[in-house]
């Protein structure tokens, strides 16, 4: 991965099916909105291919860790979690890629922020300040997430990781 952007906050899953590895790596630098990256490995981790932008997976502008997370009916989906807004480290949102990560949903903000809390293969988790989580698997029809949030109300907390709280969500959205 020499010649780019430098990377941190790694998340590494199995893909279903081909049984290669999907490594996801946070960018340090701003990228307009597509502060990934991802690299395959089709040998167990050996050696990975390069490293090439995730357009489809957007963020805030300097980045933030994300979650990765192999699960649902069958254990056949990829699940990745993230603060989803290009302006800022709010909107965490959870998607569900079928395709072994080649595509991911891409909900507008709008949908997002509206009455149904996402898309097709995405839903709102935390619609405010919200950074780091993680994800783990319930069960077949669930999926869990702890994650920081920011809620400015609080007494003097003034950033995104005041709470820790937890969520769960339909696997199969």
């Amino acid at each position: 991965m020499r010649n780019q952007a430098a990377v941190d906050s790694q998340a590494i899953v199995e893909v279903p099916e081909s049984g290669g590895l999907q490594l996801h790596m946070r960018s340090d630098s701003s990228s307009r909105g597509h502060p990934r990256f991802v690299a395959l490995s089709a040998d167990g981790g050996e050696r990975f291919g390069p490293a090439t932008r995730a357009v489809n997976l957007t963020g805030p502008p300097n980045g933030c860790q994300a979650s990765l997370l192999r699960g649902g009916p069958r254990n056949q989906s990829l699940y990745f979690a993230n603060p989803s807004w290009a302006g800022g480290r709010t909107q965490l949102t959870l998607r569900r890629s079928t395709d072994g990560g080649v595509h991911w949903p891409r909900c507008t903000e709008a949908q997002r922020m509206g009455p149904a809390r996402g898309c097709a293969g995405a839903t709102t988790l935390y619609v405010n300040s919200s950074s780091y989580s993680s994800l783990a698997p319930l069960s077949e029809a669930l999926i869990g997430a702890i994650f920081e949030r920011g809620d400015y109300a609080d007494n003097g907390c003034a950033g995104v990781s005041c709470r820790i709280s937890f969520v769960a969500a339909d696997a199969n959205m």
